[in-house]
């Protein structure tokens, strides 16, 4: 076993900010050879997206650029690696890299709740595109977004809480997103499942390639972290007020959902008002925010009930428009008329 690759048969823990983690898989890359690709050097974590170690999809270890030591991945346009996590389904992980995009170029990563090759299921990805911008698609396209420097190292944490089905990207220790793991990149999935993360070489549309490194990687199992408890909701015609338990380790924020979607993850104290909701139901769940840590559980759900509306009787259809739809009020115009 080579003394970089350290996949451990025994649980090792270590003690952070005192929430224990169990070290699955980490690498510096210093043990093996440049200009050799690293799946074949390797072998299982690592494979290709064609299963295919050695050959074009195999990025090489290099010596041009090193986070620590003098190895690291090289990635080039069509470059296709996968580490391959073996389909896991209960559990809280955490998958920490860096990156160094060289000026000029692009870069590309995602998570996969199914590896399959063409029938893989995305549970997120992330472009780093030519001129410093980068987008997030996790249950929505660009739902976070950031910039990035060229020529420097960039730290890449993602916290994967599968039993909680919620999960985090932070960027050099910035929450760029979070989102209920199960959606997948788009909001179209339903598969509760960490199989597999896949760093990419793609070339954009404006034919610009990739060129970028990964160094020292780490795939940790973490310690649930204590959750608020005792969430209420409080209806008060149109206005919802929110209380909850902070959890015995004081957070350093919490994040609200509600009815699935995130609507604040800045929230420092234990209540939170909404005001001229729409009549319907809104079901509230709230998180704790360890800072490098990710997000706890989630508390209790708790449901409230705005009354108000139209009763409806023998509708066949109905048309509505947003001011955020460009398209929208020509509909509108248009479907008046008829």
């Amino acid at each position: 076993m080579k003394k970089s690759y350290l996949l451990l048969l025994a649980l090792v823990f270590a003690s952070i900010n005192s929430f224990s983690q169990t070290v699955i898989y980490t690498n510096d890359f210093e043990s093996y050879t440049a200009g050799t690709g690293i799946a074949s050097q390797a072998g299982t974590p690592w494979t290709t997206w064609s299963n295919a170690p050695g050959g074009s999809e195999d990025p090489v270890i290099s010596t041009d650029y090193a986070l620590s030591g003098t190895n690291s991945i090289k990635v080039v346009s069509n470059n296709d690696l996968i580490l391959d996590l073996a389909d896991l389904t209960t559990g809280r992980y955490q998958i920490e890299f860096n990156m160094y995009v060289a000026t000029g170029k692009i870069a590309y990563i995602n998570l996969l709740q199914n590896f399959a090759g063409q029938n893989s299921e995305w549970a997120t990805q992330t472009y780093f595109n030519v001129d410093g911008s980068s987008t997030t698609d996790a249950n929505g396209e660009s739902t976070g977004s950031f910039t990035f420097l060229h020529n420097t190292w960039i730290n890449v944490n993602y916290i994967v809480d599968l039993d909680d089905d919620f999960a985090s990207l932070y960027v050099d220790s910035v929450e760029i997103v979070s989102w209920k793991w199960s959606m997948g990149s788009f909001g179209s999935s339903s598969l509760h499942k960490l199989d597999a993360l896949n760093i990419f070489g793609w070339t954009d549309d404006n034919n610009n390639t990739s060129l970028f490194y990964v160094d020292d990687i780490k795939v940790l199992q973490n310690q649930t972290l204590d959750a608020p408890t005792n969430l209420t909701a409080t209806v008060t015609n149109s206005d919802i007020d929110l209380a909850w338990t902070a959890p015995t380790t004081l957070p350093d924020n919490y994040s609200l959902m509600r009815n699935g979607d995130v609507i604040s993850s800045t929230i420092t104290t234990t209540t939170y008002s909404e005001t001229g909701m729409y009549p319907m139901n809104y079901d509230y769940m709230v998180r704790a925010h360890y800072n490098g840590l990710g997000y706890s559980a989630s508390s209790n759900t708790a449901t409230a009930l705005v009354l108000g509306g139209v009763d409806r009787n023998l509708v066949l259809y109905e048309i509505n428009t947003g001011t955020w739809c460009g398209y929208c009020p020509g509909a509108a115009m248009g479907a008046d008329d008829l």
